[in-house]
């Protein structure tokens, strides 16, 4: 019998318990009766009030094929459930014949069991082939541990936002409170601290702030009550204190700022700022050396050595800045979608959400008090996790077989993203692909470690199971797709921007022959020389602009002017 699904073609070789309680919904009448003579219930997808009649009677559903894709409140239930955006195959949970849906850890089960079935056909989830790139795809909710996803899941309906403005920023404070206490060990040779560098892109007055302030609320009551103040680190600030401080928090920090605060707290410090433009800003604010760089270094707890003219080194084997903080959209762009921050490896290392918008309806729901102090109980342990005594070094977890496995064809698949993305000449994915999985061991540190918080196990923790490696990637592929869909959107705006200015300095030489000054004067103050010299450039390259030099009054000195091809002058005007 013909087979035109590879899924069901799958199933031919490999019977599951767990699929025996799932209906199928197929496109074709030769799936229809494969599936039917193995033994599995199935249905055809035209049959939409049969199917949707027989699935209260089942565990799931397994949509093949894309099936139901007008379905728009089935696969939006789907996608936000599984976090696979287009695929030939979903798994959704769906109500039990009493109307009461499967609890989420029922739903990773089978979708755990599905695609350990069908992982070798369908592959891993290709960012390029989503139908929709340009569409956010809801945070992947339910791979976080149920303390964490409760309080997620309150405090955005309490703030009336999506719950990305939550989830992200919250990995970072628990990648802060664990500080450099541990790490995991992919292999030999590779190991990854649970730093993580969070941004929440989203225009002022869209609710954005407000949950961060929740989220580092412990943080913020643990540092006053061991008596630091939170804020600025101001160079010399520490020189007359006996007693080192121990701030968790810090907030405006100079590089020689910031390594006072990682040798007084050897355990890692979280940067918070409301407004990250302000963290970019400051890179060589002071002085005119390698602030920028040695952010770079920290991202991978690379020691961070400090030379002082007047006073000794400072120097910090492993200091482990955790980054999170907000930006509005266009100055993201600016921060962050520049060359500069993109060929400097910046852009890549962090983590970026920009979240649907909502109306900020009034309500009356709160984070509960179980929620809150469950929350506040993770966030608590994390922070008491100690280093080894011996060095204070940290604490080394390892990666299951399971898991180690899982993550190894992960790789692998990433791999080839990656090698595509070089090919074509996408430097920015390349690099995004490279820290993915970097991010993929983080992560998964971070969940199986807030995980054993919640159950009072994070102290012995050590070994990061399957299912901590399974939400660390799953994690990472949805940042991953997140950076490529604002890359994109940022590299539409600065073509339409160069454009823009293209035409306006276009318009400007025509009129006749200007110095660079005279040029400057008649564009927007809001555009840089740097930028009236690329335009210029790009003219140039494209025939329509030449540079002349020109005597000028004084010794030996030569004037930049530019003027229009005069072949181009007429179309130009």
């Amino acid at each position: 019998m013909q087979v035109k699904n590879p899924l069901v073609e799958q199933l031919l070789a490999e019977h599951d318990e767990e699929a025996a309680e799932w209906l199928f919904v197929v496109q074709t009448t030769d799936d229809l009766a494969t599936l039917e003579s193995l033994g599995f219930d199935a249905v055809l997808g035209g049959h939409r009030d049969r199917a949707k009649g027989m699935a209260q009677s089942f565990s799931a559903v397994v949509l093949c094929d894309g099936v139901f894709d007008e379905d728009d409140e089935l696969r939006s239930r789907a996608e936000s459930l599984l976090r696979l955006d287009k695929s030939p195959a979903i798994a959704l949970g769906y109500p039990s014949p009493q109307g009461q849906r499967w609890d989420d850890e029922r739903i990773a089960s089978i979708r755990r069991t599905w695609l350990h079935l069908c992982r070798d056909v369908i592959g891993e989830l290709e960012f390029e082939q989503a139908e929709n790139p340009e569409k956010f795809t809801p945070f992947p909710l339910h791979v976080l541990p149920p303390a964490c996803r409760q309080f997620v899941q309150e405090c955005a309906a309490a703030q009336s936002v999506d719950p990305a403005f939550v989830g992200v920023p919250l990995l970072a404070v628990l990648g802060g409170s664990i500080g450099i206490s541990r790490r995991v060990q992919a292999k030999d040779g590779w190991v990854e601290p649970p730093i993580i560098w969070a941004a929440t892109v989203a225009p002022s007055g869209s609710g954005k702030s407000p949950p961060l302030r929740q989220l580092l609320k412990p943080i913020f009551a643990r540092d006053y009550c061991v008596g630091s103040k939170v804020g600025s680190v101001v160079e010399g600030a520490r020189n007359n204190s006996k007693e080192p401080h121990q701030d968790v928090l810090v907030s405006d920090v100079t590089s020689e700022g910031l390594a006072v605060a990682c040798h007084d707290n050897p355990r890692g410090l979280l940067l918070f700022r409301d407004e990250l433009a302000g963290w970019v800003q400051s890179f060589n604010k002071y002085r005119s050396g390698d602030d920028a760089q040695q952010w770079l270094e920290l991202w991978a707890a690379n020691p961070l050595k400090i030379t002082r003219k007047t006073q000794s080194p400072i120097v910090v084997e492993s200091p482990a800045v955790s980054v999170v903080g907000t930006i509005q959209p266009a100055v993201a762009r600016r921060c962050f979608g520049s060359r500069e921050a993109r060929e400097s490896g910046l852009t890549a290392r962090l983590l970026f959400v920009q979240p649907p918008i909502s109306m900020a309806c009034w309500t009356t729901k709160t984070v509960s008090v179980e929620a809150r102090r469950a929350y506040e109980n993770v966030v608590n342990t994390l922070l008491d996790l100690n280093l080894e005594s011996e060095g204070l070094r940290s604490r080394i977890l390892s990666f299951s077989s399971e898991g180690a496995a899982l993550f190894a064809d992960f790789h692998n698949r990433s791999s080839v993203r990656q090698l595509q993305a070089h090919e074509r000449g996408d430097l920015d994915a390349y690099a995004m692909t490279a820290k993915a999985r970097s991010y993929a061991i983080r992560l998964a540190l971070i969940v199986a470690l807030a995980k054993a918080a919640d159950e009072g196990q994070a102290e012995s923790l050590a070994v990061v199971d399957e299912e901590a490696v399974e939400a660390g990637i799953t994690l990472a592929s949805w940042f991953e797709r997140e950076a490529c869909r604002l890359n994109r959107s940022w590299g539409q705006r600065d073509a339409e921007h160069d454009e823009t200015l293209d035409r306006k300095v276009l318009g400007i030489i025509n009129k006749g022959d200007v110095t660079r000054s005279e040029l400057s004067n008649g564009l927007d103050r809001n555009y840089t020389s740097v930028q009236i010299s690329q335009s210029l450039e790009r003219l140039s390259g494209k025939g329509q602009a030449e540079r002349k030099d020109v005597a000028h009054e004084g010794p030996g000195r030569r004037l930049e002017v530019w003027g229009v091809i005069r072949a181009h002058r007429r179309d130009s005007a």
